[in-house]
């Protein structure tokens, strides 16, 4: 009698996510919950919703296998489309990737192995050519994974039935985050499971992210930079950032569920001459910058939220990164790089005192930083910047 409230709860919760059974006879996915076999063993796509940390994809389904040796890997399924299948084995920096086409009682297409290891020549293993044929399922004692119990279903069912998709995180993404955060605290012991702890994590910084790159754009820009160690001259430089932060600052406990940004890393493209650095506009290949292996060899890092002072200002705790670019004075001035390398490798790090540079948005306008790093009392590098430009430059997927 005991599970009778753990059952009506969960009965609870599939209601909220129930639809007509007219509308739930047309969806494709539930005629293909079943058993497979292929060549390498036999696999079920379940109907239970899957949660996990690495593969989180919109619709996905739980998979259970046959495979001892993926007990330990995140198994997910979907349907990309009415008549096709794609289905994960997840391991973080490996697993298997399946892009299967719908055929009667057969799924048939292609297995591509996903690994951090490249082959000589810079070679990735071949997708295999795979076919799966519809068997009767067996018991479940021979599934290295076994059928969620009624706490896990009540938690899996729970979370997924509030997890927003990605269209509605992009229009809403504290909106569509809020009903979730709601079932997590009024679920803890739901709540402490680690699939559903890692993946709220994932999706509140991607609400985060997604926040930062729609409005966090007051520092974006081109620069006029300049920087000067205790007894040097100064040498001016230019930077110009990308139109948008890259991401917001993650949280720094896996249990602290984000509400609002931390902050976010813009990327920052610096140059001796200000005609070579990533012309603005959308669109375009930019190409590597100097000490870098794309656009940017340096960022901004920006933590929110900013503050207005008395004085109509408008200021922002922020550090930028110079440690890819100093090699660009060698030739000038030896000591200004020798400094900049002692306070981040050398064994001036653990005494070097590293002050957060200031952003400051002034009522006309202007935005000025100032940045100060102490090597020791007699060694210090000074950075200052001005924005002189809203130019931005802009790329998006492989065009950097």
């Amino acid at each position: 009698m005991r599970r009778l409230p753990r059952l009506a709860a969960i009965a609870a919760v599939c209601a909220t996510v129930a639809v007509t059974h007219a509308a739930r006879a047309q969806e494709p996915w539930r005629a293909l919950v079943g058993c497979y076999r292929e060549k390498e063993g036999l696999f079920a796509l379940d109907s239970v919703p899957f949660v996990g940390v690495f593969a989180n994809e919109d619709g996905a389904r739980l998979v259970r296998s046959g495979h001892r040796w993926a007990d330990d890997l995140e198994k997910m399924w979907r349907m990309p489309t009415p008549d096709s299948v794609r289905i994960r084995f997840e391991g973080g920096m490996y697993g298997w990737t399946y892009h299967l086409a719908v055929r009667d009682s057969a799924l048939v297409g292609v297995v591509t192995t996903v690994t951090d290891v490249v082959l000589p020549g810079g070679r990735y293993p071949r997708p295999e050519r795979v076919r799966a044929v519809r068997v009767p399922c067996p018991p479940d004692s021979e599934m290295s994974n076994p059928r969620p119990d009624s706490a896990t279903l009540f938690a899996l069912y729970g979370y997924t039935a509030l997890r927003p998709t990605r269209a509605q995180l992009e229009a809403d993404p504290w909106g569509a985050v809020a009903p979730l955060q709601a079932w997590l605290a009024a679920h803890p012991e739901a709540a402490a499971r680690w699939d559903l702890k890692y993946n709220a994590r994932w999706l509140f910084d991607l609400a985060a992210s997604l926040d930062v790159r729609a409005h966090a754009l007051e520092l974006t820009g081109t620069y006029r930079l300049e920087i000067e160690r205790t007894g040097g001259s100064p040498y001016v430089f230019h930077g110009r950032t990308e139109v948008r932060p890259t991401h917001a600052l993650f949280a720094d406990t896996m249990g602290r569920y984000l509400r609002a940004p931390l902050g976010y890393h813009l990327r920052f493209t610096l140059s001796l001459d200000s005609a070579t650095l990533p012309k603005p506009g959308p669109g375009r290949r930019h190409p590597r910058a100097y000490g870098s292996r794309d656009a940017a060899n340096s960022e901004i890092t920006v933590h929110l939220p900013g503050t207005d002072a008395p004085d109509g200002t408008r200021r922002f705790r922020a550090s930028v990164s110079v440690g890819n670019f100093v090699s660009a004075f060698d030739g000038v001035d030896r000591l200004l790089e020798d400094w900049e390398v002692q306070s981040k490798y050398g064994p001036a790090r653990a005494r070097a005192v590293y002050d957060d540079a200031e952003f400051v948005l002034w009522p006309d306008g202007r935005l000025t930083f100032t940045q100060r790093t102490t090597v020791s009392p007699d060694q210090v590098v000074t950075l200052r910047g001005e924005r002189i430009s809203r130019d931005a430059w802009e790329c998006a997927g492989d065009r950097c």
